[in-house]
C-alpha cells in the first residue's frame, strides 16, 4: 500500500461500521443511517407520450427527430426510444432547460465515430480536463430509464488518442444543471472518455446501470471512468456494474453529500476522490461521502484519494498540473471486497509528480527556478496590497482624497476611446423566454451602438441548438476603432480553421495591450489580405460614397460597409508606428493606468477589494495582458496594433477594465478557484469559454454579420423598416446622447410588427439618466433623503466606526448610497420629463412589462437588509463599479392610436 499524508490533506477515512458516520450533515444523515439511499421525490404522472422516430440507417442523423420529440413532450411528457430501433446521433444535442419529463430508452442510441474532426468543433465543452460531450441533459425532474443501450463507439477515439494526446474526447452521458432526476436500467458501451459526468446538479440517482468499455486492440480504453461527479451535491450511485480502463467512480472538485453503494467494479482504478488541486489557484473540495458495499476485481486500487502537489509538473502529455489547493473531509469507505487489487488504499498529495521529495520540499520546479523567479514573485508575494490592514494613501497621509473637497473633480482620465464594454454582456435574444428555442423563422438583430462585440458573442453563444434558421446580425458604431476591431475579430472567428488558435488570438487582440508574435502573424495572414484586396479594388472610387464588401466561409459571412477613407484607415490596424517599441508601448499605457494623480481614485476602488483581488487588479494595470496571474508574460512583447494607432497615445481611459464587460458572478464561478481570487485568470478562462461556445454554435448555423460605421441617427437611412427581431441601442437614450424620444422615434419603426413577431423588442439602457434625474431633483442635498439612505446602508453594512472626511470605510458607504436609492421614483421622474407617454403614442410603441430578455435593474440589490446573505450581496455591490441605478427597458411596436 502506498500512503502519503501531510497536514495539508485534511481527509478522514473510515473502514468501519456505518454507525461511525455521525459526521454527516443533518440533511444527509438519515440517508446514511437508512438501508435505502437518498432518492429524489417521486415524479408526477406524465400526461403525454411522444415516440422518437428513427431512420434505422447509420448514415442518417436522427438528432433532429429526437430533438423534435423532446420538444413536443417537454413539461410533463414521456418520450419513447422504441425497442429494436437504432438511433444514429451525428450532431450535438442541447437537452438542457427541460422540465418534468421521462426519457424511456428501449432501443439503441449510437454516436458514430466516422468523423472525429467534426466532433472536435461541434461537441459541448465541459470546461474541465479537456472533456467534451455529445449531448448535455439538464433541467428539473428528468428521469432516464429503460433496457436499451447507449453506444459510444469508442475504439476509434482510443486509437486516435494514441497519436494525439490533445484530442478532445466526448463523454457518453453528460448531465449539466439538473435538479432532481434519475438514470436507471440502461447499458452504456465503449465511451470515448468518461461514461457519465454530472455537473452543477443536485438530487440525482443513478441505479441499475451496466457500463462496459473494452478495447479490441492494443490501444487501451484510457480515461473511461464510470462516473465523474463535479460541482454537484446529493448524488447517489448504486446497484450497477462497471468494466472499464480507469476510475470506477471519480469524485471531482466540489462534490458534496455523495452516496456510492452496491457496485461491482472490474479492471478499474477504484473509487476515487479527486484528482484535486490540478489547476493553479483553484480551490477544490470533496466532503461528506459514504462508499459502501463495493466489490472490486482485477483493479489497481480499491479506495483512492489523489491530490496534486502545490507546484506544476508534467509527468506525461496527459498528466500535467498542480499548484491548486483543496480540502478532503468526512469520507467513509465501508465494506469493500477486494480481489486481485494492487493497492487497497492509496492516498497521495503528489499525484502526477514522480519526484515526491521535490513535491514536498519545493513549490517550484527546482531551487534554480525559484531563485530565478523570486525577483518578480516577491513583488506580489510581499506587496502591501496583500495585507488585510492595507489602507489608501490619503488615509495613511492624513489628508483629504483628491476626489472630494477642494481637489480635482471626478473626471475621466486618459484617452477618449470606449473600446471595451462597461456593462455586463447580455443575450439579446433569450429565445427560451420569447419566440422559443425552436423558432421557425429567420432572425434579424441590430446592435445600433454596439461598442465592442461582447453582446454579439454572448447572444450567438447562447442560441439554442434547436434553432436551425438563418441569423443575421447588424453591428454599428460611429467609432472606426470599434468597427475595425469588431470586424477583425469576427473574421478571425469565422475564417481561422483551428478553434483554439482563433479563440486565443481574438482574446488577446480584444483585451491585451501586447500580444504574441504568432497573433500578429495571424492578423497579417488571415485578415489583412482581405482588407488589402478591397482597398486595391476601390482605389479609383469616389471619396464620398459608401463601399461594401462581403466575405463568405460556407454558410457564414461578414459584410463591411465603409467610406473609402475608412477602408484605407482600416489597413493601419495590422501594423505598428515605426517608433513604437514594446517598452514604449508599455510606458505609454502605464503613464495612464499608474498615473500618480489618479492614485486616490485607484485606492478608492482597491479598498473595496480583497487582498488578492487588489494584487490581481494592479498586476493587470501594470502589464495590461489578460492571462492567469502566474502565467509568463515574456512572449507578449508585440504592441497590439488595434490599440496603438500612433506612437504617442494609449487610447483608453484609466478606468477601462475588461472585467466590466462581463457578469462578475459568472466570471468568478469559472473553475479557476475561489480562495486566491485570481479574478483576471478566471476572466481569461471565462472569455475563452464564451468565444469557444460562439465558435461551436456558428459551425452549424447560417449566420451573417453586417458592420457599419455611422452615427446612430444616420444608420436608419440604410435599414428597412419592420425587419428586426431585436434592436439593442446601448445607452444612447441617455440625455447626453440621443435621449429617449429620439431613440424610440428612430428605432421602433425598424422592429418587426406584432403580427409578424409579437416578441420583437427594442432594448434601451439608462446608465446615467436616473443618477442625473436624482441630482436634478435636488434630492442630492435633501437632508431627509440622505438620512434615509444612510440609515438603510447601515442596516446592510453596520455603522462605520469613524465618520470623518478621509475615513475610507465611511467614504465607501457614502459613495454607495445609490445602491439603496428609490430607483423607481427617479425612473418615473425621468419618464415624465421625457414625455414618454406622448413618445409612445406618437411612435406607435409600448413599454413591455415585465422585461422578458434582460433584467430591468441588473445591478440592484435583491435581498432586504435583514435577509440571510444581504451583507455579502451589499459588499459585492460596493466592490462593483455599477451604481445600482442602471436600468434596461424593453419596447415593442403597437398599432398607432392618436
Amino acid at each position: 500500500m502506498l500512503a502519503h499524508t501531510t497536514p495539508a490533506l485534511a481527509a478522514l477515512l473510515y473502514f468501519a461500521p456505518i454507525a461511525s458516520a455521525a459526521w454527516v450533515a443533518d440533511s444527509f444523515l438519515e440517508t446514511l443511517r437508512s438501508p435505502r439511499p437518498f432518492h429524489a421525490q417521486s415524479s408526477p404522472e406524465r400526461n403525454k407520450t411522444c415516440v422518437a422516430e428513427s431512420y434505422n440507417d447509420p448514415k442518417i442523423d436522427d438528432a433532429k427527430n429526437i430533438l423534435q420529440a423532446i420538444h413536443d413532450c417537454n413539461s410533463g411528457g414521456h418520450v419513447i426510444f422504441a425497442e429494436r430501433q437504432k438511433y444514429t446521433i451525428a450532431s450535438p444535442m442541447n437537452l438542457t432547460g427541460l422540465t418534468a419529463m421521462d426519457l424511456d430508452i428501449q432501443g439503441t442510441l449510437s454516436f458514430p465515430s466516422t468523423n472525429l474532426t467534426y466532433w472536435q468543433n461541434a461537441s459541448f465543452d465541459l470546461k474541465y480536463q479537456n472533456a467534451t460531450s455529445f449531448f448535455i441533459l439538464g433541467g428539473h425532474d428528468i428521469n432516464v430509464y429503460g433496457s436499451g443501450t447507449i453506444q459510444g463507439n469508442g475504439q476509434a477515439w482510443w486509437d486516435a488518442f494514441v497519436k494525439d494526446k490533445a484530442l478532445k474526447r466526448p463523454v457518453l452521458f453528460a448531465i449539466v444543471g439538473l435538479e432532481k432526476g434519475s438514470v436507471s436500467g440502461i447499458s452504456m458501451r465503449n465511451s470515448p472518455l468518461w461514461h457519465n459526468v454530472i455537473v452543477n446538479s443536485s438530487d440525482v440517482v443513478y441505479s441499475g446501470l451496466q457500463l462496459r468499455s473494452t478495447s479490441s486492440n492494443g490501444n487501451f480504453e484510457k480515461n473511461t471512468d464510470g462516473w465523474d461527479v463535479y460541482r454537484s451535491e446529493r448524488v447517489t450511485i448504486e446497484n450497477s456494474t462497471v468494466t472499464n480502463g480507469d476510475d470506477c467512480v471519480s469524485l471531482k472538485p466540489n462534490s458534496t453529500s455523495i452516496l456510492v453503494q452496491n457496485l461491482i467494479c472490474n479492471g478499474t482504478h477504484g473509487i476515487s476522490v479527486g484528482s484535486l488541486g490540478q489547476y493553479v489557484s483553484q480551490t477544490d473540495y470533496v466532503e461528506d461521502v459514504l462508499v459502501r458495499n463495493i466489490s472490486m476485481f482485477n483493479s489497481s486500487e480499491g479506495a483512492r484519494i489523489k491530490v496534486w502537489s502545490d507546484s506544476y509538473s508534467e509527468k506525461s502529455a496527459t498528466l500535467t498540473g498542480g499548484g491548486g489547493r483543496g480540502l478532503v473531509k468526512n469520507v467513509t469507505y465501508d465494506g469493500m471486497f477486494l480481489d486481485n487489487v494492487d493497492y487497497g488504499l492509496t492516498i497521495t498529495q503528489c499525484y502526477g509528480q514522480d519526484d515526491e521529495e521535490k513535491c514536498f520540499r519545493h513549490p517550484y520546479c527546482s531551487k534554480s527556478c525559484q531563485k530565478a523567479h523570486w525577483v518578480e514573485h516577491k513583488k506580489d508575494c510581499k506587496s502591501p496590497y496583500m495585507k488585510s490592514t492595507w489602507s489608501p494613501a490619503w488615509y495613511v497621509e492624513k489628508r483629504t482624497p483628491t476626489f472630494i473637497g477642494n481637489g480635482p473633480p471626478v473626471v475621466s482620465f486618459g484617452g477618449a476611446k470606449y473600446l471595451w464594454g462597461n456593462m455586463p454582456a447580455i443575450d439579446v435574444l433569450a429565445l427560451g423566454q420569447n419566440e422559443g428555442p425552436d423558432h421557425a423563422n429567420d432572425l434579424n438583430l441590430l446592435f445600433a451602438a454596439s461598442g465592442d462585440f461582447r453582446n454579439v458573442i454572448k447572444t450567438v453563444a447562447e442560441v439554442p441548438d434547436a434553432y436551425n434558421k438563418a441569423l443575421t446580425l447588424t453591428l454599428n458604431d460611429r467609432d472606426l476603432d470599434i468597427v475595425a476591431r469588431n470586424t477583425i475579430m469576427l473574421i478571425l472567428l469565422l475564417a481561422v480553421e483551428d478553434t483554439a488558435t482563433a479563440v486565443d488570438c481574438v482574446l488577446h487582440v480584444w483585451y491585451s495591450a501586447q500580444i504574441e508574435k504568432s497573433h500578429m502573424e495571424l492578423l497579417n495572414s488571415a485578415v489583412r489580405p482581405l482588407i488589402e484586396d478591397m482597398w486595391h479594388k476601390i482605389a479609383e472610387k469616389s471619396e464620398n460614397i459608401l463601399l461594401a464588401k462581403t466575405w463568405s466561409w460556407g454558410t457564414k459571412s461578414v459584410r463591411l460597409v465603409l467610406s473609402k477613407k475608412a477602408w484605407e484607415a482600416t489597413l493601419s490596424y495590422f501594423s505598428l508606428p515605426t517608433a513604437l517599441t514594446s517598452q514604449r508601448a508599455h510606458d505609454l499605457r502605464t503613464a495612464i493606468t499608474l498615473a500618480p494623480q489618479r492614485k486616490d481614485h485607484v485606492d478608492r476602488h482597491l479598498f473595496s477589494q480583497t487582498p488578492t483581488q487588489r494584487v490581481c487588479f494592479m498586476k493587470y494595470r501594470r502589464d495590461g495582458i489578460l492571462l492567469p496571474f502566474g502565467s509568463s508574460r515574456q512572449s507578449y512583447n508585440v504592441p497590439n496594433p488595434t490599440f496603438f494607432q500612433t506612437a504617442d497615445v494609449w487610447p483608453l481611459k484609466d478606468s477601462a477594465d475588461p472585467a466590466d464587460g462581463w457578469e462578475t458572478k459568472d466570471v468568478m464561478a469559472t473553475p479557476m478557484g475561489d480562495l486566491l481570487n485570481d479574478a483576471y485568470g478566471k476572466l481569461y478562462f471565462y472569455v475563452k469559454d464564451v468565444l469557444t461556445s460562439f465558435r461551436r454554435r456558428i459551425q452549424t448555423m447560417k449566420i451573417s454579420f453586417n458592420l457599419y460605421q455611422e452615427d446612430a441617427k444616420s444608420l436608419t437611412d440604410y435599414l428597412s423598416p419592420g425587419t428586426f427581431s431585436r434592436i439593442e441601442v446601448s445607452n444612447i437614450c441617455d440625455r447626453t446622447y440621443l435621449g429617449l424620444a429620439a431613440t424610440i422615434s428612430y428605432f421602433s419603426p425598424l422592429l418587426e410588427s406584432p403580427a409578424v413577431n409579437p416578441h420583437a423588442t427594442l432594448i434601451t439602457l439608462f446608465m446615467n439618466a436616473l443618477e442625473e434625474e436624482f441630482m436634478n431633483s435636488g434630492d442630492e442635498r435633501n437632508k431627509d433623503v440622505m438620512t434615509k439612505e444612510l440609515k438603510l446602508i447601515c442596516e446592510y453594512a453596520g455603522k462605520p466606526s469613524k465618520i470623518t472626511a478621509n475615513d475610507p470605510s465611511f467614504l465607501q458607504l457614502s459613495f454607495s448610497k445609490s445602491l439603496v436609492r428609490d430607483k423607481e421614483k427617479y425612473l418615473e421622474k425621468y419618464m415624465d420629463a421625457s414625455q414618454a407617454a406622448l413618445v409612445m403614442q406618437m411612435t406607435g410603441s409600448r413599454l413591455r412589462s415585465p422585461n422578458k430578455i434582460v433584467k430591468k435593474w441588473p445591478a440592484a440589490l435583491k435581498l432586504g437588509p435583514k435577509q440571510a446573505g444581504a451583507k455579502e450581496e451589499f459588499n459585492a455591490a460596493m466592490a462593483s463599479k455599477l451604481s445600482g441605478m442602471e436600468c434596461y427597458l424593453e419596447w415593442q411596436r403597437v398599432d398607432k392610436t392618436f
